[in-house]
């Protein structure tokens, strides 16, 4: 038990005592009918100390410290006493909170509440006199107070500083015999760790053992069965090899038919070839026909825009022209109104008023020729995008074709690769089959070998099948024996 440890216990005591002592110092001021100030004074403060020293042991962060104000707590709480009573029972308090506190077996929490107390006397002994210290009151009655509480806090530190010697001896003693205890219990829990290894190693090695005679067993009867196996074997083997032979010769035939495949292979990529970069050429040429279409189009449809706009004209010298012949008609009327003043003026308005019907006139003959323009025009340009969209499907039938002779040309590349690829894996294969017969030519003649060294293996595995049995009759006194060290480490 570590030393915080220690003193949380001490603390928690601490706390069931103050508890105790309000509770019997309430239960005493009421059965004793003790003045008032000690229920509205002494027992507040005594229940907040109880309180505060409950909170700061549950909490475990000021463990230390918790003794200190206790201390402080009782020192305050017996001036308070004195202050309040200045009776000779405040002397009661004295030592009552003095032997509570030695029960931390702190000698500075000692000190410091014995400081405290004996500063409460002597404030004590000067303010209130005959009424706190009666028969006492004077330096020498003083000093034999001090000096007793003196010894009293001495004799109190002493036997705290024995007790916590002692205390730390047994420590010391507990933890040596803990850790000699922990190096047993180490100890016993290998040895038992050991013996449970040993138990199933021996386990374990039984049980191969008896499956090692029960395999020996059955490997002779194997290599007996294996003897005659390989015996047929090895005629398999030679009608193999005339297997093999026969199909050595067919696959010269595959190789020679696989080259004339190449060649033509070849010869087929070399013309889709050409015919790809004469359709190319072609589709160029198609395009730039196209192009030329396109602009012819864009040029009948700026020869009509044109037309319009001199149509658009026509009408405004038409308009013209019949305004300028009313106005000359409005003009001759005027003139005639005018009489011999306005006959000179009537002749020239009749001018204007022919002139204004010539130009009608040839505006009127203007648009006729114009209307057949546009309907040229127009002719023209149905024409011109019929040819545009018959150049669009040609080159639409071109791009289609275009693409069928591309995937002729990857077809053949394919097929040209694939013929390389089977030549050489053809190559290979009769290079295989020629090295597969002169490897089984070997093995027929291993297979001779091989039936001689197995009646040698079999009168060494009938040998071992009777060292194993030897070997299962001694783990038996194994067994026992780790079956008494179980039972010794169990107990």
């Amino acid at each position: 038990m570590s030393n915080n440890e220690l003193i949380f216990k001490k603390n928690k005591l601490m706390a069931r005592l103050l508890w105790i002592s309000t509770i019997a110092y309430l239960l005493l001021s009421i059965t004793a009918n003790l003045a008032k100030e000690t229920i509205y004074i002494m027992v507040p403060m005594s229940l907040g100390i109880s309180i505060i020293t409950t909170v700061l042991t549950r909490v475990e962060k000021f463990t230390q410290y918790v003794m200190y104000f206790v201390a402080f707590g009782m020192g305050a709480l017996h001036f308070f006493h004195v202050h309040v009573f200045h009776d000779i029972t405040s002397f009661l308090f004295v030592f009552l909170f003095i032997v509570i506190i030695s029960l931390y077996q702190e000698y500075k929490a000692i000190i410091f509440l014995t400081l405290m107390e004996l500063a409460t006397l002597i404030y004590g002994f000067f303010t209130f006199k005959e009424e706190f210290y009666g028969d006492f009151y004077d330096i020498p009655g003083l000093l034999i107070v001090i000096v007793v509480t003196i010894i009293c806090m001495g004799f109190l530190i002493a036997q705290a500083q024995n007790n916590k010697s002692l205390n730390k001896e047994i420590m010391e003693k507990h933890y040596a015999v803990s850790a000699e205890k922990k190096k047993m219990d180490k100890m016993l829990e290998e040895i038992k760790e050991s013996v449970t290894i040993l138990s199933k190693f021996s386990t374990e090695l039984k049980d191969n053992v008896n499956v090692s005679g029960n395999i020996s067993k059955n490997i002779t009867h194997m290599f007996s069965n294996t003897t005659k196996c390989i015996e047929e074997q090895a005629i398999i083997v030679n009608e193999i090899a005339a297997d093999i032979d026969n199909e050595n010769k067919e696959v010269n035939n595959i190789v020679r038919a696989t080259e004339i495949v190449k060649e033509s292979s070849k010869a087929t990529k070399t013309s889709v070839n050409t015919g790809n970069e004469q359709f190319e050429n072609l589709t160029e040429e198609i395009e730039k026909v196209n192009l030329g279409i396109k602009e012819t189009v864009g040029y009948v449809d700026e020869l009509n825009n044109r037309a319009n706009r001199i149509s658009n004209i026509l009408e405004s010298i038409s308009a013209i022209a019949n305004q300028t012949n009313l106005l000359a008609l409005n003009a001759a009327i005027e003139a005639a109104r005018a009489g011999e003043a306005g006959k000179g003026f009537s002749i020239v308005a009749e001018e204007i008023r022919k002139l204004a019907n010539d130009s009608h006139n040839s505006t009127e003959e203007i648009s006729v020729i114009l209307k057949e323009i546009n309907s040229k025009i127009k002719e023209v340009s149905e024409q011109v995008v019929n040819v545009q969209e018959a150049a669009d499907k040609s080159i639409g039938s071109l791009g289609a074709t275009k693409e069928l002779i591309s995937n002729i040309k990857d077809n053949t590349e394919t097929v040209f690769e694939k013929a390389n690829d089977t030549d050489e894996m053809m190559n290979t294969i009769e290079a295989s089959s020629q090295h597969t017969l002169n490897r089984i030519t070997e093995i027929s003649s291993s297979s001779r070998e091989v039936i001689s060294s197995a009646e040698v293996i079999l009168a060494n595995i009938n040998d071992q099948d009777t060292r194993i049995e030897n070997i299962v009759d001694s783990f038996k006194l194994l067994e026992e024996l780790v079956n008494k060290l179980n039972y010794i480490s169990s107990h």
